[in-house]
């Protein structure tokens, strides 16, 4: 097994993201979450992403220049547009628009779509409870291209907790391919 410094990891993350037009910032970012994530034992969230990202940047998956935006929002909840950027960004922008709802009226719920794959989902419910905040985190797993508030037909991913709600006419209920009702359809 070979066994590198943390920090140079997350050097080499930064460089290969900065190469590929991702400012210093958010490339330092990226990079920290997914070494992180191997500190933590996370494996599967770690390192090896630097290659898949790169590849995804470079076929225009993720847009290393985008700034997600609030879609929706309530005084308790939020609906993030994350354009495609790195999911990461996306990600932490969902987690301190939630805390600081919760913080403001107890609870804060937010979603997010056009979001990139996120790294480990506990990167971003540690930082809550860094805050005081309880959190819970959900995923919606499929290729970048599927990930969207549009019902498209295709299977939308295997989430731990999504509810089941109302099938298209002539179509079964299925938790697993159902969006939720308050979704906007587009249509």
């Amino acid at each position: 097994m070979i066994t590198l410094p943390a920090e140079g990891l997350e050097r080499l993350g930064t460089k290969i993201f900065e190469a590929l037009g991702m400012g210093e910032d958010r490339a330092a970012f990226v990079s920290h979450t997914l070494v992180e994530a191997n500190l933590t034992g996370h494996d599967s969230h770690g390192v090896f992403y630097f290659v898949t990202y790169a590849d995804r940047i470079r076929n225009g998956f993720i847009d290393v220049k985008a700034e997600p935006a609030v879609a929706k929002e309530t005084p308790n909840t939020a609906l993030v547009d994350g354009r495609w950027a790195p999911g990461q960004v996306t990600a932490m922008r969902v987690a301190e628009l939630a805390v600081e709802k919760a913080k403001d009226g107890m609870v804060g719920a937010v979603g997010a779509f056009n979001c990139n794959h996120i790294g480990r989902v506990g990167y971003y419910t540690s930082w809550a409870a860094g805050r005081g905040a309880i959190c819970m985190m959900f995923r919606q797993r499929g290729k970048p291209h599927r990930l969207s508030l549009r019902w498209t037909g295709e299977g939308h991913g295997d989430q731990p907790l999504q509810p089941i709600s109302r099938q298209p006419a002539g179509r079964p209920p299925s938790s697993s391919t159902t969006p939720p009702q308050w979704w906007p359809t587009g249509r």
